[in-house]
């Protein structure tokens, strides 16, 4: 199963939109912000990133959204997974990674451009963890120039 990535964009957009409260004020990649949904937290470009806005996931037929905001970014990934195990982005995949920014530039990673994997390592009917990683390629018609590596990534997360 193929997901498309303006219907991956739509529904990880829709994801961060949900999840506010912080609990618990973290703040690095190992032990990320706590958020009422949970937590996700990476490197990005080597920079530590945490979700401290929002953090959501969804999963809609064994197709699993996952997403963080800041205020800044979006950092998002969804895949076809019903169980445990690494999920990697490449030909014929329905893995992919999705990184907007405020001010309109986003990167991406599908079967076509970018590479990553997503390890769960925990998945349950109320939520997923893991990790993850992707090299994103800018996206087309966007203010992006530079690839951009996401390093060190964690989740977990209700749904």
């Amino acid at each position: 199963m193929r997901v498309h990535p303006p219907v991956l964009a739509l529904l990880l957009l829709a994801v961060a939109a949900c999840g506010k409260d912080a609990i618990s004020p973290q703040n690095s990649v190992s032990n990320p912000v706590v958020l009422a949904k949970g937590s996700m937290g990476a490197r990005i470009d080597g920079a530590a990133w945490n979700a401290t806005l929002a953090v959501s996931a969804v999963n809609s037929n064994g197709i699993i959204a996952i997403a963080g905001n800041d205020g800044t970014h979006t950092l998002g990934f969804g895949l076809a997974a019903n169980g445990t195990g690494t999920f990697t982005i490449g030909p014929l995949s329905a893995t992919n990674g999705l990184l907007i920014q405020s001010g309109g530039a986003a990167w991406t990673a599908n079967l076509a451009r970018g590479s990553g994997t997503v390890t769960i390592t925990s998945l349950t009917s109320t939520a997923v963890a893991g990790t993850f990683s992707f090299t994103l390629l800018p996206s087309p018609g966007t203010p992006a120039n530079a690839n951009k590596v996401i390093s060190d990534g964690v989740f977990n997360i209700k749904f």
